[in-house]
């Protein structure tokens, strides 16, 4: 059980108990002052200045969760917290000097920040604009997921198109730049020569190949989706009803004795290999691992990866399945073994 208690620091002194490499991720996205020559100190009185100034930037920068998280930790009466649940929440409270782990039983809270934040956060209006930017990431997430890389000037038009919504287009170039602090899994891309902006999924293993592919596949435009689709994608970490997931999936937990987490690294590093259009050949060596010495069990494998070979979409074709863009040109389509086609 965790104790929740006041911190001793002002704000500024809370920023500079993070290190130097935190402080400067926080100043680049935030587009404030900073460089090598710059100090914690001046990094810190920076971002202080910043929120205090313009609190939006927490509203775009942290999600919703967390902010709910946050007014937990402001409400000291509630009764003690298990910590596990929260660890992503307070990781991104600590990158932002709102609260931090003192030892493995205690949770400081910035009191200050609560003098700032407390009653803009809780207003019903910043509390709607947190449920529509918690879409617009969801959305966001989904469209990575089948594409890889999205160029930002192009999917915003397909965002205000899907969404119903027309977000400044500066407005929603800043909530990525702001919120990509904490997503992990992305990197913000700027073409030097066009300066196009791209986010890239890091699940993707060649940008360079993508783009290429997508040059190759000129003749066809990308594979929009509904919000439904993007989101159900997101929900799913890049995972739908292809054809063959399922069985895959089950074929997997039969062989694995149950146990459902392994099952679901196995079928989702094999989805992430048939996007970025690796051969069926290493697809099929890739899943072989699960599968003791038996050509029947071997045989079934393989039809059912086939089935998936053909239904995931590619990055490099622009969001369509093999099945899908053969159906768009009308050819004939085959697998060869050991082939990419």
């Amino acid at each position: 059980m965790i104790e929740i208690i006041p911190s001793e620091y002002t704000y500024i002194e809370e920023l500079q108990q993070n290190d130097w490499n935190q402080l400067i991720v926080v100043c680049e996205r935030l587009s404030l002052k900073c460089g090598i020559d710059i100090t914690k100190e001046e990094m810190s009185e920076e971002i202080y200045h910043a929120i205090s100034d313009n609190p939006m930037l927490v509203v775009k920068m942290i999600p919703r969760e967390t902010v709910e998280f946050l007014f937990e930790l402001w409400d000291m009466k509630e009764p003690p917290l298990l910590l596990d649940p929260y660890r992503v929440q307070l990781y991104q409270l600590t990158f932002l000097g709102f609260a931090r782990l003192i030892d493995t039983k205690t949770i400081s809270v910035n009191m200050e920040v609560k003098d700032m934040l407390f009653f803009y956060l809780k207003s019903h209006r910043i509390s709607w604009i947190m449920e529509q930017y918690s879409q617009w990431e969801q959305v966001i997430f989904g469209m990575l997921f089948y594409y890889g890389i999205i160029d930002l000037t192009y999917f915003y038009e397909v965002f205000c198109m899907i969404m119903d919504q027309e977000p400044e287009y500066e407005e929603f170039i800043e909530f990525i730049k702001v919120r990509i602090v904490f997503w992990g899994n992305t990197a913000l891309l700027q073409n030097e020569g066009t300066k196009k902006l791209y986010l890239s999924s890091k699940e993707v293993v060649d940008r360079n190949q993508v783009f290429q592919d997508w040059n190759e596949n000129s003749d066809i435009g990308f594979h929009i989706f509904d919000r439904e689709e993007y989101l159900a994608m997101a929900r799913g970490n890049g995972v739908s009803v292809w054809d063959g997931i399922q069985e895959l999936f089950q074929f997997a937990l039969d062989e694995v004795k149950d146990d459902k987490y392994e099952c679901m690294i196995l079928v989702k590093s094999i989805i992430v290999m048939i996007q970025n259009n690796s051969s069926y050949l290493d697809v099929v060596m890739k899943s072989s691992s699960i599968v003791e010495k038996n050509q029947e069990k071997e045989e079934e494998l393989c039809r059912i990866l086939k089935r998936l070979f053909y239904s995931t979409p590619l990055y490099g074709a622009k969001g369509y399945s093999r099945q899908e863009l053969a159906e768009e040109r009308q050819e004939p389509f085959h697998i060869i073994d050991g082939g990419k086609s």
